[in-house]
């Protein structure tokens, strides 16, 4: 289940799974961790769990799913979500 949902982030934002485990600030990644956060929550995956498969502690998944439940614009998430299941 994390594999497919971190090819699917990887295929439609470009951005590898390296980049999203790093600790690189840059807003594409940026974007991508926090969407990849996002939808790993939505399977069921708690914070600490999704913290382990991103490298980063369960505060900032905590503030990365506030970003994406506040989030207007919901599009890359539905490609990205679009693009999981055909994988």
């Amino acid at each position: 289940m994390v594999d497919k949902v971190f090819e699917a982030v990887e295929k439609v934002l470009g951005v590898t799974r390296e980049e999203i485990r790093s600790k690189k600030r840059h807003a594409d990644i940026v974007e991508a961790r926090h969407i990849l956060c996002y939808l790993l929550w939505k399977q069921g995956l708690v914070e600490r769990e999704i913290g382990l498969e991103v490298c980063k502690d369960a505060s900032s998944v905590h503030y990365a799913l506030s970003v994406m439940i506040n989030l207007k614009d919901k599009s890359k998430i539905e490609k990205v979500k679009n693009e999981q299941g055909t994988i």
